[in-house]
């Protein structure tokens, strides 16, 4: 009886133990999110576009086979991969790198460099790290800032150096002109074997087609007929595309009470993405 009693308390325990480990991991993303918005707030080029290639990312990483921690690493590489850029002045943040001279071309190869120095305190994120440093390394050996070639570039980050110029070439980073998104695919493609590893950008048209082609779980609530209960399928961002509420968070009715003032205060008419279902899990 008294081992029973005892196997009751430390599964009682472990219970504990397993939930608050859950709620840090919850919170150490939030954080992630909210770190990697802070360059999201000296301009509206770039605003959730971190964002947007750490999901495609994650996916990419998933069609490929990658483990659970790759991916894991590929989505936070992803939403912290330009942090290097945070000192910058607002004219070189705001410019188009076709469109930079000699000497902002040699401060903006120093970003990913910049970036690897302020995560690698942090020993959680030293593989992060990594892959933010070799984030723009092109499969030729023409990139920066190690001109590292082929399979000795980190995988994850010959991965997001695709997506993240797939992004940038729609929304106005690289080139002055905006382009749409078969245009971009097909500069990456003209780019395959040259820029980015051909097996990645194979998997990532494959990828593209099937996203085409899904029908996402989800539907749009607009802000005053938020209840609680409802799960986030995206993340709530302001109109300066500032992170407000991570996707998967649940709402409660302070929350939501929140998102109306808010709402009410800028005035505007907030739509709120949430899951048809909720999702079998909420872990990344």
């Amino acid at each position: 009886n008294k081992v029973k009693q005892r196997t009751a308390e430390i599964e009682q325990i472990n219970s504990f133990l397993n939930l608050a480990n859950d709620k840090l991991k919850q919170n150490f993303l939030i954080s992630i999110k909210m770190f990697s918005s802070l360059i999201e707030l000296r301009g509206n080029t770039v605003g959730g576009h971190s964002r947007r290639i750490a999901e495609l990312s994650r996916k990419l990483a998933a069609k490929l086979g990658m483990t659970s921690r790759e991916q894991h690493d590929i989505f936070y590489a992803a939403l912290l991969h330009d942090i290097g850029k945070i000192g910058f002045p607002d004219a070189l943040l705001n410019r188009p790198v076709s469109k930079m001279s000699g000497e902002e071309l040699i401060q903006y190869r120093k970003h990913p460099i910049i970036g690897e120095s302020a995560l690698t305190p942090l020993e959680e994120l030293a593989d992060v790290a990594r892959l933010v440093r070799a984030h723009h390394e092109r499969f030729d050996g023409q990139g920066f800032p190690d001109g590292l070639e082929g399979t000795a570039i980190p995988r994850g980050a010959r991965l997001i150096s695709i997506v993240n110029d797939y992004d940038g070439l729609q929304g106005g980073i690289l080139s002055e002109k905006r382009l749409t998104a078969d245009e971009a695919k097909s500069l990456i493609i003209q780019s395959r074997g040259k820029r980015y590893d051909p097996e990645i950008v194979d998997a990532f048209i494959a990828l593209l087609g099937t996203i085409a082609e899904e029908t996402v779980r989800e539907k749009s609530v607009y802000y005053t007929d938020l209840r609680s209960g409802m799960t986030l399928s995206r993340d709530l961002v302001s109109k300066e595309g500032i992170l407000l509420l991570a996707a998967d968070f649940v709402l409660d009715a302070k929350i939501i009470r929140q998102i109306q003032e808010y709402a009410h205060r800028e005035g505007l008419q907030i739509v709120v993405y949430v899951h048809i279902d909720p999702p079998q899990s909420t872990k990344k």
